[in-house]
């Protein structure tokens, strides 16, 4: 078929069809302007303020704000409903209310991050530890058309510390990118943290401190780097994708329904509870406010009722083998009742994969020259995700040895820690063994553990993948000759 085509003002070819649509395209181009600027500068979160931890925490959920970094970049920080802990051996209580949180920008550009700070964070005259936990999300927010800024470094200092007992200060991050550590805190600021640059972190401080000693504060903060690329460039291709896709709203109508069957067919339904119903794994309501169970709970439901679900993900919590009773007299002993255990999944629809993340929090101590190990061990199963790695990190002091086996496996078993990185290979459905074992041996006195993460990615299984993208490529071929044949 041969197309008229003719001349136009201003030197424009006109096709006759483009000339028909023409007022289409154009109002269509504010459209894909705005996305790509919103793209590339991301959305803004409120900025942080001076407040108390508290005002960070929410009750559940999430609560996310951002700090200027300088040079036009934002950190977005976000806090989860168990971004903190305290937990000592006496009987007063410290709360999130009694730390107070101020935004700071610096020392270097781009950089930013948090003091944390407090005038009442002793031992309690009746204990002889205590132990303070905060984590938090932290991910680039907005920064400049144009630019494509990495976090790069980590910072951590304690400036204002007091009094003669033993302190042990640690900022981990949950996917190993760094560890840095102060025993006893030295008057200069340990060294910047340096790693691969990355989109986003989730950093722990833990702070164990014993009797004669007085924090009054802590600073974390995190530096980004500039990494070129033609980010705009590869959003146009997304946006004609776009335009496409709106103009075809029969063919989009069209395929709601078997999207809508697709997705039906692939969920799971299973009559054991979410492992984030905390109601349901309690066995009856739980205080308002409460974002974690003693593992005790999880194990004694997975007793009755097989285990609990978290996406695709289904675990089996078997056992906690504590350390024996007589044999040790540090303070506190990891129990199962004292192991609080909580979940977080982040879905990536664009990449199809998920992530379930693990966070245990067995606070335990040594005493002078004694000897603690304690274990748990769980299943995880997938039946319709491909399970692909587990990621693990620990919060201890040096000297703790943290060994995960997993049954079966394609790395080398056991993988010591602090950071297991374990690749799983194994078909849909296979059911995966975990094992966790923690030593703190005497030749080391005073350790210390009160954190340990691990992480879970599944994606979608190839043969799904190959289904949907063929089944698409068909309805293109099928619209495509009926094109023809109009």
């Amino acid at each position: 078929m041969i197309q008229d085509v003719k001349l136009g003002f201003g030197g424009f070819v006109k096709h006759r069809r483009f000339g028909k649509n023409y007022g289409r395209y154009v109002r269509c181009l504010p459209l894909v302007l705005g996305l790509l600027f919103l793209t590339s500068a991301g959305f803004a979160s409120p900025l942080c303020t001076t407040a108390t931890l508290d005002t960070y925490i929410p009750g559940s959920g999430t609560f996310s704000c951002s700090v200027v970094a300088g040079l036009g970049v934002d950190l977005k920080f976000t806090f989860h409903a168990d971004s903190f802990t305290y937990s000592t051996d006496g009987t007063q209580n410290f709360f999130a209310n009694n730390i107070l949180v101020t935004p700071v920008t610096g020392p270097g550009l781009p950089e930013g991050g948090f003091k944390f700070s407090a005038t009442n964070l002793t031992v309690p005259g009746d204990g002889t530890s205590a132990d303070v936990n905060v984590y938090f999300d932290v991910a680039v927010d907005s920064q400049p058309l144009g630019f494509s800024y990495r976090l790069h470094s980590a910072h951590f200092a304690m400036t204002d510390f007091r009094g003669t007992g033993a302190v042990f200060a640690l900022e981990s991050e949950a996917s190993g990118a760094f560890a840095l550590e102060i025993n006893d805190p030295p008057g200069t600021p340990i060294p910047d943290a340096i790693f691969a640059p990355r989109t986003g972190l989730q950093p722990t401080t833990d702070i164990f401190f014993r009797p004669n000693s007085q924090i009054f504060d802590w600073t974390t903060t995190y530096d980004l780097v500039n990494i070129p690329e033609p980010g705009s460039l590869v959003l146009i291709p997304g946006a004609l994708l776009l335009l496409t896709v709106l103009r075809k709203k029969s063919f989009l109508a069209g395929m709601l329904p078997v999207l809508a069957m697709m997705t039906l067919l692939a969920a799971k339904s299973h009559a054991s509870a979410l492992c984030t119903d905390l109601a349901a794994i309690n066995g009856s309501p739980v205080s308002p406010g409460t974002t974690s169970l003693g593992l005790d709970k999880y194990i004694a439901y997975s007793t009755a009722n097989g285990g609990c679900l978290v996406n695709d993900m289904f675990f089996d919590f078997l056992s906690f083998s504590p350390p024996p009773v007589g044999a040790n007299t540090g303070s506190p002993l990891a129990s199962a009742a004292t192991t609080k255990l909580s979940f977080n999944l982040n879905m990536n629809t664009g990449s199809n994969t998920a992530t379930v993340q693990l966070r245990y929090v067995p606070i335990a101590t040594t005493a002078s020259s004694e000897d603690q190990t304690f274990t748990f061990q769980y299943t995880v199963t997938a039946p319709t995700f491909l399970v692909t790695q587990m990621q693990g990190s620990t919060t201890a002091s040096s000297g703790v040895e943290h060994t995960t086996t997993i049954t079966p496996n394609a790395s080398p078993s056991p993988v010591v820690s602090p950071v297991p990185l374990i690749t799983l290979n194994g078909p849909l459905n296979t059911m995966y063994t975990v094992t966790e074992s923690i030593h703190m041996p005497n030749s080391v006195n005073g350790l210390h553990i009160s954190g340990l993460t691990e992480t879970f990615t599944e994606v979608t299984p190839e043969p799904v993948t190959s289904v949907l993208m063929g089944g698409a490529l068909l309805g293109l071929g099928l619209l495509s000759k009926r094109r023809r044949q109009a």
